[in-house]
């Protein structure tokens, strides 16, 4: 089944959105976290690893979720583009005379 216009439109709007937000939102999560990390330290110093930990799991889980965001959208952009390209090619080749 070929995918309609609408379709791959579609795709390549949510995947360039996926390409671009999903590192953005990880970094300011991460920053978050980093902040968080730091409010840590200055409240309890090393005295405290576990309270740490959970801060730093949270940036490490921004980033992992951030790039597995823009790799996700990154392919759905790359497959959309493809039917489009060769959906527009078939239809300007037109029926041969």
């Amino acid at each position: 089944m070929k995918p309609t216009r609408t379709k791959q439109i579609t795709g390549i709007i949510v995947g360039s959105l996926l390409l671009v937000v999903s590192p953005v939102v990880a970094f300011w999560i991460h920053i978050s976290g980093m902040l968080r990390a730091f409010d840590t330290l200055n409240d309890t110093g090393i005295s405290d690893p576990g309270r740490l930990q959970s801060d730093v799991h949270t940036m490490l889980y921004a980033g992992v979720g951030g790039l597995a965001g823009a790799v996700i959208g990154l392919i759905i952009l790359i497959i959309s583009l493809v039917y489009l390209v060769r959906a527009d090619r078939a239809i300007s080749a037109g029926p041969k005379p």
